[in-house]
């Protein structure tokens, strides 16, 4: 049994998709303060495990004045956040799509 970074959906779909595309396919994963470094630990053991292609981020959530309130909508300012670096990260590599594997 390993740990699963992302939950079990996230870990399955980078798996499946670094299965089907290879090199084609990268798994990404948050590098935040909000997100404990054993998590991010986990997700690297993970994808080194089975060979998946990944890499770590920065997400700057905490410069957001929203995000920062801690109301209710939390994790729409944090989701928005994240995909605004994974499309910067996707069109400095030349990846024309960004997939949300989320749960």
């Amino acid at each position: 049994m390993w740990p699963i970074p992302g939950g079990a959906d996230s870990a399955y779909l980078a798996w499946a998709a670094s299965r089907t595309l290879g090199e084609k396919s990268v798994a990404i994963t948050a590098d935040s303060a909000s997100i404990p470094e054993s998590h991010k630990r986990d997700a690297i053991d993970f994808a080194r495990q089975f060979g998946i292609r990944h890499e770590l981020i920065a997400t700057r959530e905490f410069e957001n004045p929203d995000y920062l309130k801690n109301n209710s909508n939390r994790c729409f300012h944090c989701k928005h956040e994240l995909f605004e670096r994974l499309e910067e990260a996707g069109k400095e590599r030349g990846i024309p799509r960004v997939e949300n594997c989320e749960e």
